[in-house]
């Protein structure tokens, strides 16, 4: 996806410049044959020209609003993944906690708990990144294994789907703290909530990558879009031809 402010002309030209020396050449060709060697018999009347624009004009506007909402189910998506990483951090932090039989536990062992979840759930948005790129076997040392233990970190990049494997690791450490009395039922079933909401966005965003417009989108528009160039300089000549004559009655 384009990203910049502008659009570049370098761009605009690397795109369009086969197009445009196609058409360069055949514009001058259908000039040549209307003026100087007089030749009218590819007129066409411009009514069939202005109502293939017309249903040109639709078509890319269809085709622009479903790239558009495309577009915008991604950005909810990626939305609701900040949103919901900050709610799993603020409930990291106040609903993992020693309960009244664990008083002496070690301040410190609470600290490493919560930093363990956060940077699980760090990993895991990188994680979801490369996967989404296909950059894991690149960038997965460098990304993601630095937030998780070196065990666990070479466990999941050997797996399929990393970032479904991080959630379920999550899912692990929850229940552990469950059964050690560190988390109450109420908000373990908080916090598999907040996990399940990942894995919902998780799937929008594989489904967005996995699932490209139907093929058709882009090559119908193609082959309009030349049609109706191709066959807009006939009908102009007919235009052109029409008015001359019009002028010549007249003035007769």
């Amino acid at each position: 996806m384009y990203v910049r402010k502008n659009l570049r002309w370098e761009v605009v030209w690397q795109l369009t410049r086969r197009s445009l020396l196609i058409f360069t050449v055949y514009n001058t060709l259908i000039c040549l044959l209307y003026g100087p060697l007089n030749v009218h018999v590819l007129d066409i009347p411009w009514q069939p020209v202005a109502l293939l624009g017309t249903a040109v004009a639709f078509y890319i506007g269809f085709k622009s609003n479903g790239s558009y909402d495309r577009f915008w189910e991604g950005r909810q998506l990626w939305g609701s993944i900040v949103n919901t990483s900050r709610v799993w951090a603020i409930r990291s932090f106040d609903y993992v906690q020693a309960m009244p039989d664990g008083v002496g536990l070690d301040p410190r062992y609470i600290t490493e708990l919560h930093r363990r979840l956060l940077y699980r759930q760090i990993a895991w948005c990188n994680a979801l990144r490369l996967h989404l790129r296909r950059q894991t076997a690149a960038l997965w040392d460098t990304e993601v294994a630095p937030f998780l233990p070196p065990a666990e970190a070479q466990m999941a990049k050997m797996l399929s789907n990393p970032p479904t494997h991080l959630l379920r690791r999550q899912s692990v450490e929850l229940r552990e703290l469950y059964k050690r009395g560190l988390l109450t039922e109420f908000r373990q079933v908080a916090m598999m909530q907040t996990i399940q909401d990942l894995l919902n966005a998780q799937g929008g965003c594989e489904r967005i990558k996995n699932t490209p417009f139907p093929r058709q989108f882009a090559y119908f528009s193609f082959v309009f879009v030349w049609v109706f160039a191709a066959i807009l300089p006939l009908g102009l000549v007919e235009e052109f031809d029409s008015r001359q004559a019009l002028a010549s009655t007249a003035s007769g």
